[in-house]
């Protein structure tokens, strides 16, 4: 099983041909999903993190990449936490693309293993202020969509955490001041988001997207959309060179 999963992580990262990549991550999420063979992906989590093909590749090897990083963040747990900075501006990128449910879906339920598996709650709406309104805007958007997307954000905000609804107001009101804002921005300073998939934020919007949601059917959610979760907050340090 070892030399398996050393062999998944070499075709991750040698491998030019994006079909041998797309089935060496596959293997990789079954893998993860065993739980005898989850003790052999500790010690490698850094190099199955940085091997996963996350950027500048086709959109459904991208998609399923994703998917094994919500799975890994669950395996890894607390050692997820120098890459938690890294990884949330790609995985709120992902969000933004409308054209695909299915993308959207799983890059909502991704933030939420991330940010459960690391207790990295509340503090994401203050370290990204849009946060709260990208999400948000998936709702308007998909009233023909699945329910399960709907639900998925919903769930997210849940694991996300309550915060103070006039304490956010102040951060975003002083963020749409600051035109030259370096959110989302990548290692090169480069924006990863366009200023169209950044809506501004508004407390009654929100308001009216959970009494919204409130008044549809529930099967298949498993209880309130905005469970509790404690609040904790940690360094979101880049990944040590």
């Amino acid at each position: 099983a070892r030399q398996l999963l050393v062999q998944i992580v070499v075709d991750l990262q040698c491998s030019g041909d994006n079909g041998s990549r797309e089935s060496a991550t596959r293997m990789l999420s079954i893998f993860l999903q065993s739980g005898a063979l989850k003790c052999l992906v500790r010690p490698c989590g850094r190099s199955i993190i940085n091997a996963l093909p996350l950027h500048g590749v086709a959109p459904r090897l991208g998609t399923i990449a994703l998917e094994a990083l919500g799975q890994l963040s669950m395996v890894l747990g607390m050692s997820m936490k120098p890459w938690v900075g890294v990884l949330i501006p790609h995985i709120v990128e992902t969000m933004q693309d409308h054209s695909s449910f299915s993308k959207q879906q799983t890059s909502l339920r991704v933030l939420g293993q991330l940010v459960s598996s690391t207790g990295y709650v509340i503090a994401p709406y203050f370290d990204y202020p849009n946060l709260m309104s990208m999400a948000a805007s998936v709702l308007p958007r998909t009233k023909n969509a699945p329910w399960a997307l709907r639900c998925e954000v919903m769930r997210t905000l849940g694991i996300l955490g309550a915060i103070d609804p006039q304490r956010h107001a102040a951060i975003t009101q002083n963020l749409q001041k600051n035109s030259d804002s370096e959110l989302f921005l990548d290692d090169t300073g480069k924006s990863l988001l366009s200023e169209a998939s950044v809506p501004s934020y508004s407390i009654s919007r929100r308001n009216n997207v959970v009494r919204g949601i409130g008044s549809a059917p529930t099967d298949g959610f498993g209880g309130s959309p905005l469970g509790g979760a404690r609040a904790h907050s940690l360094s979101t340090d880049r990944v040590p060179g």
